[in-house]
């Protein structure tokens, strides 16, 4: 087996610059290449992530890392029966006291989930399949460690074509104990998140779904107990509320929430947005805070991680086009980062993608995870599917911010509208490869333009004339690849853009 690793790298040497972040690229197959959860102990970042081998075989992989994203090792696993596994976005991982790694996922075309665990040398020391019976297909979120064992959750489609959650108790081995279902007459049920508060108590966060494909979304947090039994129910009162995709528990007992609010049209027309919501111990409202820059139906947000000033860091997949009726097609898909108070205030948000805004590419850019480092840095990881220009590619992406949000200071990630932002196409041609002009603002401040490669690298520094509308930058000796074009007037940020380079 040959897997190749790439970060995209760039042969033209550079100014030294000490910057706060990074946008990276990660390609470690031809296709099937994703970057699915993060976890971070210590300076490693522990990755997980799918992959092809040199045949047709999707397999999953752990990936360590520093936090500066260099990744250095990579140990891919494929199902030793060759079917191949299913890894979406989000699927849990674990760092286990004993140092080893776990993590949970299913299959294509087997209706089953699997438990695998590796050592703290990357190698696998357990593989677990647990089939489950009388269903379409099953899929596998979340887990946690339970009294020597295992609570697994996620959702399963029945025979019947039917949405339900399930929760299965398993040894430490991966041995079923037990597995039970909550189906809900009538509706359609998807489940996304799961916690365990304490050893009788297992919070599960879904959404109930009208299974006559009627515009109707009811978010549910109910509790289980040790045996799976239910212990406790809240369903919110309005009916255009989405999936719960992570909860908190609070010490004063209050409840923080991710779940997605909608405004229904038409039967075909549907808009979305992320929100906070935060309720009291008996669940009464006491803010719902909306978090997507824009109104899209594929809005959803991922983690609800705590920051270590006391906030909270949320990451989100959106579209920066919107507002957009799509559920597919949609252009613009970007992740962002929101960091956010308990009150619900927006105290920064910055989004960040691959090329969704470059003429020629098509492609859909998914945000899956994220954590925050102990320097207040968040880490956010994802996967593009690009199909334009052929051939068809996927690969992984890492961006990485500072406790302000930014990539590189200064930088303006606040909520307030930047009064000097230039909207519209600011580089041209793009892709370029001799020349490319830069459209600025015009002001009567001087400036400076800089030139980042894709590792955050500083390749160039321009200054920029009072009264520039335009500026012509030779790009003709920067090797092929991605690069970020920033400009600053009178220490305030313009724009920062992405141009693509082609030899």
């Amino acid at each position: 087996m040959r897997f190749i690793f790439l970060s995209l790298t760039l042969s033209l040497s550079f100014i030294a610059y000490t910057q706060s972040g990074y946008n990276q690229i990660k390609e470690f197959s031809d296709a099937g290449c994703a970057l699915i959860n993060c976890s971070v102990q210590a300076d490693t970042l522990y990755l997980i992530g799918s992959l092809r081998n040199t045949g047709t075989s999707q397999g999953v992989a752990l990936m360590k890392a520093d936090t500066n994203g260099n990744i250095f090792n990579l140990y891919p696993y494929f199902d030793p029966e060759d079917n191949d596994i299913g890894f979406g976005v989000n699927y849990d991982i674990k760092i286990m006291p004993d140092r080893s790694i776990v993590f949970v996922g299913g299959f294509f075309s087997e209706t089953a989930q699997f438990l695998i665990k590796y050592n703290a040398t990357g190698q696998v020391i357990l593989f677990k399949k647990i089939p489950y019976d009388n269903a379409y297909s099953v899929v596998t979120f979340d887990f946690e460690s339970y009294k020597d064992g295992y609570i697994i959750g996620g959702t399963v489609v029945d025979l019947q074509n039917k949405l339900f959650p399930f929760l299965t108790r398993t040894d430490a081995e991966g041995n079923v104990l037990w597995t039970k279902r909550y189906p809900e007459p009538g509706r359609d049920q998807n489940s996304r998140c799961m916690k365990v508060l304490d050893e009788n108590t297992i919070v599960i966060g879904s959404v109930l779904g009208n299974q006559n494909n009627q515009n109707w979304g009811k978010s549910r947090i109910f509790a289980l107990d040790s045996l799976g039994n239910l212990k406790w129910d809240f369903r919110v009162p309005d009916t255009n509320e989405g999936l719960v995709s992570d909860i908190i528990r609070l010490g004063n007992g209050d409840w923080l929430y991710l779940n997605k609010k909608f405004e229904f049209y038409s039967q075909d027309s549907v808009l979305a947005w992320t929100q906070l919501v935060r309720r009291d111990s008996d669940f009464n409202l006491i803010f719902a805070q909306r978090l997507s820059p824009t109104k899209w139906a594929w809005n959803l947000a991922n983690d609800l991680v705590p920051s270590p000033d006391g906030h909270w860091i949320v990451s989100e997949s959106t579209a920066l086009t919107g507002p957009d009726f799509s559920w597919i097609g949609s252009g613009g898909w970007a992740g962002c980062l929101t960091k956010i108070t308990s009150d619900g205030e927006i105290l920064w948000q910055t989004c960040d993608t691959i090329h969704w805004n470059i003429p020629g590419v098509l492609s859909e850019e998914t945000a899956s995870s994220h954590v925050v480092l102990p320097s207040g840095s968040s880490i956010l990881i994802g996967f593009t599917n690009r199909y334009k220009p052929s051939p068809a590619r996927s690969f992984g992406w890492m961006f990485k911010v500072d406790a302000n949000g930014c990539m590189m200071e200064p930088c303006s990630v606040g909520t307030e509208d930047n009064e000097e932002a230039i909207t519209g196409l600011r580089l041209y041609p793009n892709p370029a490869s001799q020349t490319v002009q830069v459209l600025l603002s015009g002001s009567a401040e001087v400036g400076k333009l800089f030139v980042f490669n894709s590792l955050g690298s500083m390749m160039a520094v321009y200054d920029i004339e009072p009264g520039a509308q335009t500026q012509t930058v030779d790009v003709s000796l920067l090797a092929s690849g991605l690069y970020f074009f920033r400009a600053e007037r009178g220490g305030k940020l313009l724009f920062t853009e992405k141009l693509v380079v082609q030899h």
